[in-house]
């Protein structure tokens, strides 16, 4: 049997509109190696399990996976994010990337380009394009997203440093996992900045221009249906986790959320916020990870006036001396 090259872990939860078009993107992409595409289906799906039952007929490299994470009492986020593990563990390939359900590639030549380079240069961890966004109620190609025009080397100083976005379906990394979770990997971060940060643990990345994904906009997830303010506040919750994904860059992680904290802030403190079951479920994250900043700005109106102090002081700290270091409220 030949060895699996490439290991492609697509996630689907209420998609079943979009399944054709993404994996239509991925077999007809043109290799000289194997590969295979596992994809997990959150949540029962009859309609949803017949299609993908088609192309697991046609291309036996396919297997289906089915969780109901809908029951789960936690953020969406980390439900997604047990979804894209599960799918890791069973990975058999030497490199694997994701995909998400509604997005899908536009370049035939992805696999084939990104593997050859990571074949070639073993120093790298992972190799990653620019992207497109694609406007779903329009049916077009919007916006290109791209970083830069020329190769470049990513390091995880420079991706900080820059305040670089990019998306996690843009890689294709190294398997370093090999139906194996890492001690030091927290299983509920498992998105875009977070997984990211943790791959550059392990070294460098390299940007390869092109336009080889779409992104679909436009269209109902578990980010975009969030509030402005709900969505900050994610934000600042997972900055506090990548704080201790790369302690050493702590400040440049801070450096990147300063909107997001002024923002939340103010929602924060003048709002009461005790009947909300999303901060709830935030809060219960927060303490969980010992993300004591997030979860003190979340309790500010159960703090005593001492503790808003410190919690002044640390905001303070946060936005205008993001090279000191920071204390904590702990124990709420």
């Amino acid at each position: 049997m030949e060895d699996i090259k490439l290991s492609v872990l697509v996630t689907f939860c209420n998609q079943k509109e979009f399944i054709r078009e993404t994996l239509d993107s991925i077999v007809s992409q043109k290799v000289d190696f194997a590969y295979e595409v596992l994809v997990c289906l959150d949540r029962e799906c009859p309609q949803s399990e017949q299609i993908i039952g088609e192309y697991i007929k046609k291309y036996p490299f396919i297997k289906l996976f089915k969780v109901d994470n809908s029951n789960l009492d936690t953020i969406n986020i980390i439900k997604a994010s047990k979804n894209r593990l599960k799918l890791l563990l069973e990975a058999k390939g030497e490199y694997f990337c994701f995909l998400d359900g509604d997005d899908f590639y536009i370049n035939n030549n992805r696999f084939q380009k990104l593997v050859a380079f990571l074949d070639k240069k073993t120093a790298f961890i992972g190799a990653f394009h620019d992207y497109c966004t694609y406007d779903h109620k329009e049916k077009v190609l919007k916006t290109a997203v791209k970083y830069g025009n020329e190769e470049m080397a990513l390091s995880a100083e420079i991706y900080l440093k820059n305040k670089i976005h990019i998306q996690y379906s843009n890689y294709i990394y190294r398997n370093i996992f090999k139906g194996k979770i890492p001690p030091d990997f927290n299983e509920d971060a498992l998105n875009d900045t977070s997984f990211i940060c943790y791959m550059l643990k392990y070294g460098d990345t390299y940007h390869i221009p092109g336009l080889m994904l779409a992104y679909r906009i436009n269209v109902n997830s578990i980010y975009n249906n969030l509030s402005f303010d709900i969505q900050n506040l994610y934000a600042l919750l997972y900055s506090e986790i990548n704080q201790k994904i790369l302690p050493q860059y702590e400040h440049l992680i801070r450096d990147m959320n300063k909107v997001v904290l002024k923002s939340a802030v103010r929602f924060c403190t003048k709002n009461d916020l005790s009947d909300i079951n999303e901060i709830r479920l935030i809060k219960d994250v927060a303490n969980k990870h010992q993300c004591y900043f997030t979860e003190s700005l979340l309790n500010y109106n159960n703090l005593t006036f001492f503790e808003k102090l410190n919690l002044k002081k640390n905001v303070y700290l946060y936005l205008n001396k993001c090279n000191k270091p920071m204390t904590y409220i702990k124990n709420l």
